[in-house]
């Protein structure tokens, strides 16, 4: 049984406590609608920034969703070269030593929408299809594991 509190649990853990973080990029938020995506892709940042950008396209190109990119600190020098090169990207700016449990609980904080799919940089999400989204949101959850 594990004791340690969770960040994501407001009601226990005081702002104080709460790792401050910067939220650079990403379109205005549509107040309008109260999810105005179907899936939020979280993205963990780790590993060779080379291919960076194409992830980044890839995931904008798809059309289902907003990206949240949480980069741990020190915080990449072509962050701000990405936040020009794909504006409706948001990139979380996050303190040292911020653990991989403490950036999911920011970025789900983060999201914009229902659903959350997490994955690690240097991992490539294969096929994502609208009709996904919408099966998934029919089914409330889904298991998704990496092919080997």
């Amino acid at each position: 049984m594990s004791t340690t509190r969770s960040t994501s649990d407001r009601g226990l853990r005081p702002q104080a406590d709460r790792p401050p973080y910067t939220v650079v990029g990403g379109p205005r938020w549509d107040r309008i609608r109260k999810y105005p995506y179907g899936i939020t892709f979280l993205v963990l940042a780790r590993g060779d920034r080379l291919f960076r950008a194409g992830l980044l396209a890839d995931l904008c190109a798809r059309g289902t969703g907003e990206t949240v990119w949480a980069e741990p600190a020190p915080a990449s020098p072509d962050v701000e070269q990405l936040t020009r090169d794909f504006p409706d990207v948001r990139f979380l700016l996050l303190p040292p030593g911020c653990t991989p449990g403490e950036m999911i609980n920011i970025g789900m904080a983060e999201a914009r929408a229902p659903l959350v799919f997490c994955f690690w940089s240097d991992q490539r999400p294969s096929t994502f299809p609208p009709a996904a989204v919408a099966a998934v949101e029919s089914m409330g959850a889904a298991c998704v594991l990496p092919a080997a």
